[in-house]
């Protein structure tokens, strides 16, 4: 009688469903594929402007299937989507399990563990920047008082008063504004400085231009000519033109090129007024925080790379308004993981010390005692 054939050894996974969840938590392609999956979204984040947006806006920016496919994913707001919320958390969940299943009581284990503990930390520090965190902006003009910011949450209160005193700007060196001047139509225009009451000779016999007034923000009211403001608004030079046929004068617009108010004395000679904005060095805003529960403002200086902290907020120089350059504009943060960071960052560099300086030390000690 032939006995059975032997079927050989079972392929069912040993263990239910909790088991295989566990195995997979602790596998490192697992690992692996979630901090590709996290690092590819941050990638996306980095492009798309991260700032709410409606769904005619977002189909007119990035066209009409891009911009479905951002409202629908959340890609406007990526950091605060369920799934990248989801994606931290089997990410912390599964340095957790991988690192205590790892723990052994003596020096070889000890680094791969406090590792996986650092990255358990960093990534609670970033849920609970996403969950708890508040990340806003907020303008101000000069003698204006904000007591709120604006979030992708709504508006939220600060629980006291921030007043922007006054809001500078610092330039770099250097010639802002000068004439181009065409002796011929054929030739390149010669570049003349403008400086107030300096004749300049031209590089054509008998031609000289001087300047006679230079205003920022030109004006007319009636007969009177002025400067509305000192921002650069309108920018306009009066100048005296001294031909061998005798002189003139004109004024010439940086923002209207083609405006003439010359005679055909010197229809031979084409000149335009160029005004140039100067590089921005430095601008910084000096503001009050008008606390209710202190009787006493208090004053300070927030720079770009040195911002304000004021309670559990944080001020940072972000931007300001290019045409009126007294309006200041702060991003303000409160970030309840950042002390989580820190931490995890710190054991990071501890436990990659242990794994490749500690261990491999004891290792070659026990090598030698055997």
């Amino acid at each position: 009688m032939n006995s059975p054939a032997h079927s050989g050894p079972s392929r069912t996974p040993k263990g239910g469903p909790l088991s295989r969840a566990v195995r997979a938590l602790r596998s490192v392609r697992f690992a692996l594929v979630i901090m590709a999956l996290i690092a590819l979204a941050s990638i996306i984040g980095t492009i798309i402007e991260q700032q709410p947006i409606e769904p005619a806006q977002a189909a007119s920016r990035y066209g009409k299937p891009l911009g479905m496919l951002i409202m629908l994913l959340g890609l406007n707001h990526l950091y605060r989507t369920w799934w990248f919320v989801t994606l931290l958390g089997l990410l912390a969940l599964s340095s957790a399990v991988c690192g205590s299943s790892r723990i052994r009581p003596n020096l070889r284990n000890i680094g791969p563990s406090i590792v996986h503990v650092s990255i358990l930390f960093i990534a609670a520090a970033a849920l609970m920047r996403i969950i708890l965190g508040i990340d806003g902006v907020v303008q101000v003009a000069e003698g204006e008082t904000v007591h709120s910011i604006e979030t992708g949450r709504g508006n939220v209160p600060l629980g006291f008063g921030l007043r922007l005193d006054d809001f500078s700007i610092r330039y770099y060196e250097g010639q802002s504004d000068f004439l181009l001047v065409w002796l011929n139509e054929t030739d390149e225009p010669a570049k003349v400085p403008v400086s107030l009451g300096q004749v300049v000779q031209l590089p054509l016999a008998g031609y000289a231009i001087e300047v006679l007034r230079q205003l920022p923000h030109f004006m007319k009211s009636g007969d009177e000519i002025f400067s509305a403001s000192s921002q650069p608004l309108n920018p306009a030079v009066f100048l005296r033109l001294t031909t061998p046929i005798g002189e003139s004068t004109r004024w010439l617009f940086s923002k209207f090129p083609d405006f003439d108010d010359h005679g055909s004395e010197s229809s031979s000679l084409k000149m335009q007024y160029v005004w140039q904005q100067l590089a921005v060095k430095a601008f910084e805003s000096r503001v009050t925080v008008l606390d209710e529960q202190s009787s006493a403002p208090k004053s300070a200086l927030i720079r770009v790379n040195s911002p304000l902290k004021v309670g559990k907020y944080t001020f940072y120089q972000s931007s300001y308004d290019p045409d009126t350059e007294a309006i200041s504009v702060f991003e303000v943060v409160y970030d309840p993981g950042l002390p989580l960071v820190f931490a995890g960052f710190g054991l990071l560099v501890v436990g990659l010390a242990f794994t490749f300086y500690v261990k491999p030390l004891v290792k070659r000690r026990g090598t030698r005692n055997v």
